[in-house]
């Protein structure tokens, strides 16, 4: 089975549900989980200081929920470890799964239509192409 799952979590309600099957996997399978959050840089900032402060604000906003997924992993009995990274957030989840060996991602769909993917692109598809592991999109 998974020894190393990875949770790609940014808040939403799709990935409080990637995480809720992360944690019910790894529960069952005996795997450590990691909960990863990566916080969009600008790709023109004007200072080195509002790039630290969107790092700030980043950690100052998910670090509560970061916090209620340790506190239920330790519950279960779940190895567990968060990170917050920052970056490009496709290429920045792909790299840490390669470079940690990660054995599944887990990642919440905002369940954008055709167009929206088109336009704006997609992490999920980002992710799904170029990861080298398994990836489970989370709907429901």
């Amino acid at each position: 089975m998974f020894k190393h799952i990875m949770v790609a979590f940014d808040n939403s309600v799709y990935a409080q549900k990637a995480l809720d099957k992360g944690l019910a996997l790894a529960e069952a399978s005996g795997a450590f989980l990691e909960l990863i959050t990566v916080v969009q840089l600008p790709d023109y900032a004007e200072t080195i200081d509002e790039v630290n402060e969107m790092i700030s604000d980043g950690k100052k906003f998910y670090q509560p929920a970061h916090e209620h997924a340790a506190n239920e992993a330790q519950k279960r009995g779940i190895k567990f470890a968060s990170n917050m990274l920052h970056g490009h957030i496709g290429e920045t989840l792909v790299k840490y799964a390669k470079d940690n060996v990660v054995d599944l991602i887990l990642m919440g769909s905002h369940g954008r239509s055709v167009v929206g993917r088109l336009l704006l692109g997609s992490v999920s598809n980002y992710v799904v192409k170029h990861a080298r592991c398994p990836v489970l999109i989370v709907r429901e």
